[in-house]
């Protein structure tokens, strides 16, 4: 069973927005 597109997505997306979120934190404090 091949994975299910949107969770391919998801993957894609959390992969794009986690550096920025990481980013956004170490900078905070």
């Amino acid at each position: 069973m091949p994975p299910a597109p949107w969770k391919q997505a998801l993957l894609v997306a959390a992969m794009a927005v986690a550096p920025c979120v990481c980013a956004m934190h170490t900078r905070r404090s």
